[in-house]
């Protein structure tokens, strides 16, 4: 592998199990980037692949990138389950100042920016005001979309926009498409926390800092391709989690000045078709079942908490139901009562 001794302009930490189709595209994507930032003579820059379990083939993904004097990819891996594990790795690894994380399903075509000034957009934003602690965007949906897909863009957007005040400062950033100052999280002792076993952690780092009075930006330029190919299951378990995630967050990390609640409200019209309307109506059903159980209240780590319990769920929703229907149909019985002895005496005193 090609070692660098001058200190890289940026490190790109790209989580992984491994199994994304365009994860070879990302890489050769990154392979490309350029820089045009005056007053730098290095144009150098190193890409952590960090794997949760060995994978071979990865390793020598990771292996085979390594062709340019731009760009040094290297192979880290953790040795366990958790993607807030896998971003502390990379974190602590990296030898930039700014650390850019991707999810390893990222596509760098047609962005905002010219492709192969990715990198390079991020940078000039971060160089532009050396106090910024995180630069992000949004995702944009590629490739073959399922409705899943479309309703959670839809849903994750939404929340990121009541984070956002009009001169692009905000207290949420998406963590797939997120540059950190490591200094300043070095000042602050902040890192992702590896006890959320699945979502949340970027929300509550981004929560930290802006506690902490460090500026967030948010650049719609900054946009990014993004595939997730949801199913039901895949869907409907990160909103549970997420909403488990919410409720823990309210109870461990203060509210913020410009801070909108937690729950995510679908009750306005979905910019696209019925069936994703309904999608989110699911997904708020699971958001909320995850905020009432309460998963996390006791433990954040436990094989019980990971996964959307299916009939609990159902019970859930059948008990809702009747908790509404119920009272609604003792009220019309009584009226319908009410009336029926209003008109026996009417009658009998006429």
């Amino acid at each position: 592998m090609m070692k660098r001794t001058s200190k890289p302009l940026i490190s790109v930490v790209i989580p992984t199990l491994g199994n994304s189709p365009h994860l070879r595209g990302l890489l050769e994507r990154l392979q490309r980037q350029r820089f045009t930032l005056p007053g730098v003579a290095s144009s150098g820059f190193e890409v952590l692949v960090v794997a949760n379990l060995p994978r071979q083939d990865l390793r020598q993904l990771v292996s085979s990138m390594n062709r340019t004097g731009e760009a040094v990819f290297e192979y880290l891996e953790t040795g366990k389950l958790g993607v807030n594990l896998a971003r502390n790795k990379g974190l602590d690894r990296a030898k930039a100042d700014v650390v850019l994380f991707l999810d390893d399903d990222a596509i760098l075509d047609d962005l905002g920016v010219e492709s192969e000034l990715f990198l390079n957009a991020h940078l000039q934003i971060h160089s532009s005001n050396q106090n910024l602690a995180a630069v992000g965007g949004p995702y944009r949906l590629v490739g073959n979309t399922t409705t899943w897909d479309e309703a959670y863009h839809t849903i994750a957007h939404r929340w990121l926009d009541r984070h956002i005040r009009s001169d692009g400062r905000t207290t949420q950033l998406l963590g797939g498409n997120l540059s950190l100052k490591k200094s300043i999280l070095d000042r602050h002792r902040i890192e992702f926390d590896e006890k959320v076993p699945f979502g949340g952690a970027e929300t509550g780092l981004c929560q930290r800092l802006a506690l902490a009075s460090e500026v967030l930006v948010f650049r719609q330029t900054l946009v990014i391709g993004h595939a997730p190919n949801l199913k039901m299951k895949a869907f409907c378990r990160k909103a549970y989690l997420q909403g488990a995630g919410a409720r823990w967050r309210e109870r461990t990390v203060t509210d913020l000045p410009f801070t909108y609640a937690c729950n995510v409200r679908t009750d306005a019209p979905a910019a696209g078709s019925s069936s994703v309307l309904r999608a989110m109506r699911l997904y708020e059903k699971c958001f909320e079942f995850g905020w009432q159980r309460d998963p996390f209240k006791k433990t954040l780590v436990g094989g019980s908490t990971y996964e959307l319990n299916v009939a609990a769920f159902l019970y859930h929703q059948v008990y809702r139901w009747l908790f509404k229907k119920i009272p609604v149909a003792i009220r019309a019985r009584r009226r319908a009562l009410y009336c029926s002895i209003r008109s026996i005496w009417m009658s009998a005193v006429s």
